[in-house]
């Protein structure tokens, strides 16, 4: 008699699943800076309260999503934006400086908010960069993230309108506190056992493991610290650099109040320039070789001078051009 032979390829349907899904369990226990996930394959939209879930490039779904994907969430919501100078050394650090600007530029603690940074290019003056602010409130947006982490897939980013068509992308934390917890739930009866042998069996290595991460932490807080400092000592110096600009620079509406105090009634002005803070006054007078004792008086003048020879008209009075360094003063 002949004994039965056991076929492999008849058991194959049955451990399939259940490797795909031990394989999909282990992947979302794996430290995101392991991963190489790539680009998101996955877009969740909310509309009308519901969750539609599509492919990245907005096509419906050909198959069911693998455990553990991740997501792309437009949650539907408005989201606030902020647009401001920073030093050009925050390029580096754009992150840690702009999360530490949203208690002053936001109705809203960092911690209960999600946000977006991004540069738009150099400011004006040289020493700063253009950024732009994307902030939404967590609360806001926690139903759609819990809609899609109960389907057993993970929200990676948000994506908001930014009010010129497009969609900006605020990154969500890596470590995802509520899935994580739900994660933990469901694995800690395997856990515990596995914790107490691995215990039993490799307590030198554990404790290296242990030691090893509390410093590599320490080492990376004390960086992130010396990085703030850092940033927040270039920002205090563009901002001491901008209050000196408009101290230092003579204001034009301020000219223009002073001339029209010391000038006589016979005096009129065709042009005026104000440039480098030199201002250039062009027009006529009864008597223009009394000008330059009149405004070298005032305390806003200094070195007043003729631009050219003042020349006599025949009908009367006197065409000039004089010239005057401005001293720069709060007010007329």
């Amino acid at each position: 008699m002949t004994a039965p032979s056991l076929s492999v390829a008849a058991h194959q349907p049955v451990f399939r699943p259940l490797a795909a899904w031990l394989t999909a369990e282990l992947v979302t226990w794996i430290p995101a800076a392991w991963r190489r996930d790539g680009d998101p394959a996955l877009l969740a939209v909310r509309e009308d309260g519901r969750i539609r879930l599509l492919r990245r490039d907005g096509a419906p779904l050909d198959r069911a999503p693998r455990r553990g994907s991740r997501v792309v969430v437009r949650p539907g919501v408005k989201a606030l934006h902020r647009r401001f100078a920073l030093p050009v050394a925050a390029a580096g650090h754009l992150r840690p400086i702009i999360a530490n600007q949203i208690d002053h530029r936001t109705p809203w603690p960092a911690d209960q908010v999600w946000f977006g940074a991004a540069i738009l290019g150099h400011n004006e003056d040289e020493r700063l960069i253009d950024v732009r602010m994307t902030v939404t409130p967590r609360a806001s947006v926690e139903a759609p993230l819990d809609a899609v982490r109960a389907l057993n897939l993970r929200p990676t980013a948000l994506e908001v309108e930014d009010g010129e068509g497009g969609w900006i992308a605020l990154p969500l934390d890596e470590d995802d506190a509520p899935s994580a917890a739900r994660r933990a739930r469901r694995w800690l009866p395997a856990l515990i056992p596995l914790a107490l042998l691995a215990g039993l069996f490799a307590p030198p290595l554990l404790e290296r493991a242990a030691l090893t991460a509390a410093l590599e932490e320490s080492g990376r807080a004390s960086a992130e610290v010396r990085r703030l400092a850092t940033a927040l000592e270039d920002s205090k110096a563009a901002s001491a650099y901008a209050e000196r600009r408009k101290t230092d620079t003579p204001s034009a509406a301020v000219v223009l109040e002073v001339l029209s105090r010391l000038l006589p009634d016979d005096v009129w002005l065709n042009e005026f320039h104000l440039d480098a803070g030199t201002v250039l006054l062009m027009g006529q007078a009864a008597d223009a070789n009394r000008l330059p004792a009149l405004l070298s008086a005032s305390s806003h003048f200094a070195d007043v001078q003729f631009r050219s020879a003042v020349v006599r008209e025949a009908a009367g009075g006197d065409r000039f051009q004089l010239s005057a360094r401005v001293v720069p003063h709060a007010a007329p």
